[in-house]
């Protein structure tokens, strides 16, 4: 079930990042409790709460998506669900297209090549930066 990130889902949330390894579904470098704690009292924020458990989440921040799925839950259509969900806020906040950045090496890539992201550039750690209009 998809639903509002609140303030006791923290700990959760900065428990997938630090487990979400290379094939990560964006970088989990830039997000950080400061990030967290502005983007969920602005409502821009949502988990998967699977009985309880928080399986994703998403970040909208702007026009930039952050995603992360814990790795015991992929291939389920959290991620896919979690996308949609931040793509509709993205345009809704009148962005013309969205943007991500996956971590250097990252198996994910292919995943969202498949799905119409393009390459926009690389970052600065080496990771994609993929765009889609939304």
């Amino acid at each position: 079930m998809r639903r509002q990130a609140v303030a006791a889902d923290l700990p959760a949330l900065l428990a997938l990042r630090d487990a979400a390894g290379s094939d990560a579904l964006s970088d989990p470098a830039p997000i950080n409790e400061k990030l967290l704690h502005r983007l969920m009292a602005a409502d821009a924020v949502v988990v998967s709460d699977e009985a309880g458990m928080i399986a994703g989440f998403a970040v909208v921040d702007g026009d930039r998506i952050h995603l992360l799925v814990d790795a015991t839950q992929r291939s389920k259509g959290i991620g896919r669900d979690l996308l949609a969900w931040a793509c509709e806020a993205v345009g809704t906040a009148g962005h013309v297209a969205a943007t991500l950045v996956l971590a250097p090496a990252s198996r994910a890539e292919r995943h969202y090549r498949a799905a119409g992201w393009t390459e926009a550039g690389r970052s600065a750690a080496g990771g994609a930066i993929l765009e889609k209009r939304c």
